[in-house]
Formats: C-alpha cells, structure tokens, sequence
C-alpha cells in the first residue's frame, strides 16, 4: 500500500520483482479492464520506475484471463 500520513495514494495487489524488473499485477473478479488499467498507470507514476524495467498485467478471474497493459 503506498500511503501518506493523511490518505492512501495506491494499493498493490501483487508486485513481483526478479533480475531488477518489476511485475505489478491487478486482479479483478469480472473483466473491468478500465478500471485496472487505471490503477496500474497510478502506481506506476507513484513508483517513478523507468518503462523498461516495469510490467503492468491484469488478471479476470472470472475470464481466467491475463493481459499485459501497455506502459
């Protein structure tokens, strides 16, 4: 969770990193991919990682689905 001292800014469902690359993945339950589009651009810009060593994904659990998001 990234947060300040008055209001949360983000919160991370999963976040891998390996070999100085980060994966941050988004699970949702039915297929809103707007809505976790949005939150993984807010935590990239929150993070300040280059484009290259980061990997945004949404994962639709109920579509058993998993989409890379373009950074």
């Amino acid at each position: 969770m990234l947060a300040s001292k008055r209001s949360m800014k983000a919160e991370i469902d999963l976040i891998g990193y390996k070999d100085n690359h980060i994966d941050v993945y988004e699970v949702k339950c039915s297929f809103r991919i707007c809505k976790a589009r949005r939150q993984l651009r807010r935590i990239e810009r929150l993070l300040s990682i280059p484009k290259n060593d980061i990997s945004l994904l949404f994962y639709c659990g109920m579509a058993d689905k998993l989409e890379r998001i373009a950074a």
